[in-house]
């Protein structure tokens, strides 16, 4: 067989998703098609279906799919995709804060979570009001910190997190913040 329309992926081209390939269009009908996918010009072990999960070694590289199709009495044809250039995850960092009494300690309990990325490492930081705390996320912690903050005034505080990777992970992961939280102080 001879391929008519390439293969081609479909997906967010990041960190953690899943691609997706087309087997293209063929000039016979009943093809049974086969896929490779491939970092640069190297075949990705174990990559041979029609889907693939970008990894951190992904980040940085061009990454494509060739398909193979065999059709009965015919010599079996081949057609690459196009390459797509993956780039680095975007983390989701979530925040979970209980309402405590005015002469307690707040504790903030921070998430960093990035598909393909089990240990996120960096520093949290935990805005409230117009102060901040920093902590370090360790690559032990598998992306959970809890942040204990100051004795704050009796109302209501917003909070804001931000992630921002250290040196190593800054190689797949970018910079994250959450949503704003509300902590009750009764």
């Amino acid at each position: 067989p001879r391929a008519t329309l390439m293969p081609q992926i479909s997906g967010p081209k990041r960190l953690g998703a899943t691609l997706r390939a087309t087997t293209g269009s063929w000039d016979v009908s009943g093809v049974t098609a086969t896929y490779q996918w491939l970092r640069g010009s190297t075949e990705i072990k174990g990559a041979t279906s029609a889907t693939y999960k970008l990894q951190t070694e992904d980040v940085g590289t061009q990454v494509s799919v060739r398909v193979t199709a065999t059709a009965a009495g015919r010599v079996p044809g081949v057609a690459p995709s196009s390459a797509v250039k993956v780039r680095k995850g975007k983390p989701k960092v979530t925040v979970k804060a209980k309402s405590v009494k005015a002469k307690k300690r707040a504790r903030v309990v921070v998430r960093v979570k990035m598909a393909g990325l089990a240990k996120p490492t960096g520093t949290v930081q935990v805005k409230y009001g117009k102060k901040t705390v920093k902590v370090k996320l360790k690559a032990k912690a598998k992306g959970r910190v809890t942040v204990r903050l100051p004795k704050l005034a009796k109302g209501k505080h917003k909070i804001k997190v931000t992630y921002k990777p250290n040196a190593k992970s800054k190689k797949f992961v970018t910079k994250a913040k959450s949503k704003k939280v509300t902590l009750r102080i009764r």
